[in-house]
């Protein structure tokens, strides 16, 4: 698990800096629609991100506003 998540931070930043070289803005979630599933990635800091696997019939928005309040809580631990 740790690897998958150090894997997927490593997909986040190279995002990051992608939408930061076009002028996009912040990152604000990054979504990986597979034939498992549907992967979310959320940053919570610079160097940390909250990955959610869920299945290809979960309601996106309802997982994003769930992502959203942990994200808040963790950053407030974090700093």
């Amino acid at each position: 698990m740790k690897l998958l998540g150090a894997w997927k931070e490593i997909h986040l930043d190279h995002i990051r800096d992608i939408a930061e070289r076009l002028g996009l803005g912040a990152v604000n979630a990054v979504l990986f629609s597979l034939d498992e599933g549907i992967e979310l990635i959320v940053p919570v800091a610079r160097d940390y991100c909250l990955l959610l696997i869920v299945s290809n019939f979960a309601n996106i928005q309802d997982a994003l506003a769930g992502l959203r309040v942990t994200v808040e809580r963790l950053r407030k631990d974090i700093e």
